[in-house]
């Protein structure tokens, strides 16, 4: 951090409030004003949090493609009375469904749209032979798990329903069940599935993230650097091979892969690196691969980077902390960092060691700080018609990564779960991701998931050529060369 920066980026602050202080102002006059109107006629209303709004485009049942989600899988078959009674006493509180349990009102949470604005919308009554169904796989037809979920995960809630489903899928054919939730973006993260998870399977999973150490000055001084270091939000729409197009009727797939956890914990205690900079970087290769060996590309074709996101885990989250008040235990309380991934680079290592060094640089700047201090809370006023608008252009990002750390042994109603992936499709906040991976850990297993669009990965063949073929490839050439090198 140098006085130069200091100085630049406390005048451009400056600059900037004094251009935007009166439409912010105006913005939060229009917004207390409507959320004192809400109050005063719908009493079923409830406001949202900064960063539920960032993933709130409009009404549950007109934008419902902004889910998170989890999917497990275990030996033999249960009964879907069975997981409603067992949801209906860890969650609802009685067999009506109205709940008496406050820490887990937001399974009675819709979306809606008022004054401009979203809000939830209570719906007091929850029927839960319509919120967990069974839907059946017909392997007959060629189809596998990862195709029904492709579809689901689409699939639009109802109009004055909760904005969440949990589906049971026999697999009668392997003597298989899957079982799967997922849940509105704005409602819930990563995190609160994974409380959910652990709940339902009473189990407990382990929760490793550490406090900020920075003093209040450091962190001022971070944010007023900031407009310093404005290009680390940028992606290159103009130079990325994986740019999407919006469309309608939209559709994305689903493939699912296993890594070795051993070589990864390997790999990251060779370089002493973040799991994220590890998967970015193979992802970086495997995509690289994919536009010269499937694409046909030639190396000069190839642009230096390709800006890729990652979720990172925002301290003492509300469904880990003991000191949080139980009504919060579901929630959003995470934020991205944005990364160039050097595809350019043949060198497996160097491609890691790079995105590293950008992972940390993001950090060390205090930019996540700035995302979800700043940035995500100014969201808070701003109409869903501005958030749609915000959203409608393609930001030039070609991937992603979010990871989720589980426990062991789970078990649903005495079934140990084999596999768990997280899926997440958000076209409607955000309908110009190529590609994204999602890793869960538990049991000493890695399972990731690949979700990609068609645009550029038309059917499951290329897809799983990333996933099954080019991943676990890429991942054994950066062990190779690490422990040998």
């Amino acid at each position: 951090m140098g006085l130069k920066e200091l100085v630049l980026g406390s005048l451009t602050w400056a600059i900037i409030l004094i251009l935007l202080s009166l439409p912010l102002t105006l913005l939060f006059i229009w917004k207390v004003s409507v959320v004192l109107v809400a109050k005063c006629i719908r009493r079923d209303l409830l406001l949202p949090k900064a960063l539920d709004i960032m993933n709130a485009p409009g009404s549950g049942h007109k934008y419902s493609i902004v889910n998170f989600g989890l999917v497990g899988r275990f030996e033999g078959q249960v009964e879907v009375e069975d997981v409603r009674k067992l949801f209906t006493q860890k969650f609802l509180g009685n067999e009506g469904g109205s709940s008496n349990k406050k820490e887990y009102e937001r399974f009675h949470y819709s979306l809606v749209t008022f004054g401009g604005f979203a809000f939830f919308k209570k719906i007091s009554q929850i029927d839960i032979n319509d919120k967990i169904l069974v839907k059946n796989l017909d392997d007959k037809e060629g189809k596998i798990l990862e195709d029904l979920l492709s579809e689901w995960i689409l699939e639009k809630y109802k109009e004055n329903s909760p904005c969440w489903e949990i589906i049971i899928i026999p697999m009668r054919a392997t003597n298989q069940t899957a079982f799967a939730i997922k849940m509105h973006h704005a409602i819930a993260d990563g995190y609160s599935l994974l409380y959910i998870l652990d709940q339902l399977t009473d189990n407990t999973s382990p929760y490793l993230v550490k406090d900020f150490d920075d003093t209040f000055g450091q962190r001022v001084s971070q944010m007023l650097q900031v407009p310093c270091h404005m290009d680390k939000f940028k992606g290159d729409p103009q130079s990325n091979p994986f740019a999407c197009k919006k469309v309608d009727p939209y559709q994305w797939s689903i493939s699912f892969t296993l890594l070795d956890l051993d070589m990864l914990k390997r790999v990251r205690r060779e370089h002493n690196v973040h799991f994220s900079s590890i998967i970015l970087s193979l992802l970086g290769g495997c995509l690289r691969r994919y536009l010269l060996e499937d694409l046909h590309k030639t190396p000069s074709d190839l642009p230096s980077h390709l800006c890729m996101g990652t979720t990172l885990p925002w301290p003492r989250h509300p469904s880990k902390n003991p000191e949080t008040p139980t009504n919060q235990r579901i929630c959003n309380h995470w934020v991205t960092a944005l990364v160039k991934v050097p595809i350019g680079d043949e060198t497996p290592i160097e491609r890691l060691l790079q995105v590293e060094q950008a992972l940390l640089e993001f950090q060390n700047q205090g930019l996540h700080k700035f995302m979800k201090l700043v940035m995500i809370p100014l969201m808070w006023l701003f109409p869903v018609s501005f958030l749609r608008s915000m959203f409608a252009t393609d930001a030039g990002f070609g991937g992603g990564y979010s990871s989720t750390l589980g426990g062991n042994e789970y078990k649903l109603l005495g079934k140990p779960i084999t596999q768990i992936n997280q899926i997440l499709a958000i076209h409607d906040a955000n309908p110009f991701i190529p590609i994204s991976t999602f890793s869960f850990t538990h049991s000493d297993r890695y399972e990731l998931t690949f979700a990609a669009n068609p645009q550029h990965f038309p059917d499951r063949s290329s897809l799983e050529k990333v996933s099954k073929e080019y991943m676990p490839a890429e991942l054994k050439k950066l062990a190779t060369d690490s422990f040998n090198s």
